[in-house]
């Protein structure tokens, strides 16, 4: 079952209350520049992507222990028991879903960023958008790809907002 952003944070939430010893990771995955597909081969093959990446993600998840949502678009989430968790597994699942379409001037990856899960009352919309910042620092990669989330990212990315900050404060007061 996919869940929608609501259900996904909810369900997310349920799991790591009733779960408390398990130690779980949120997955955000991301379809790099998937606006080409329906722009290139049609919103049908568009899709048949999104409902492969659905499935595909979906059947990594054991009802009840962890659990898939579309977030928007083609972006879609993952709340799953690490001890369940198969990398290699997943960045197959994700070269399938990439052989869908078959074309030599679009290749299609999929890009995901990892949270493991330390605080299980951090609310979850805040550990998803750790596994986002985490993929976001792959999205050019030319590959199918997964990354983790740690610290100095969040360091980086609040060095770069403070600096953009002061250029937006100068340009304000016209310095």
């Amino acid at each position: 079952r996919i869940y929608n952003r609501t259900g996904f944070y909810e369900g997310a939430r349920e799991l790591l209350d009733l779960f408390p010893e398990e130690r779980y990771l949120i997955i955000f995955a991301d379809i790099k520049d998937f606006k080409l597909v329906n722009d290139l081969f049609s919103i049908e093959k568009g899709n048949e992507v999104l409902m492969k990446m659905a499935s595909a993600l979906s059947a990594c998840c054991e009802a009840g222990k962890d659990i898939c949502g579309r977030i928007s678009g083609d972006r879609f989430a993952l709340c799953i028991r690490e001890s369940h968790y198969d990398e290699g597994g997943l960045i197959n699942r994700f070269d399938r879903i990439s052989g869908i379409i078959e074309s030599d001037f679009y290749k299609l990856f999929v890009h995901a960023g990892l949270y493991a899960v330390t605080d299980n009352t951090m609310p979850v919309s805040i550990m998803s958008d750790r596994a986002r910042l985490a993929q976001k620092r792959i999205k050019n990669e030319g590959c199918s790809c997964i990354t983790r989330f740690d610290e100095a990212m969040m360091e980086e990315t609040l060095h770069e907002k403070a600096i953009i900050n002061m250029f937006d404060r100068a340009l304000a007061e016209r310095q």
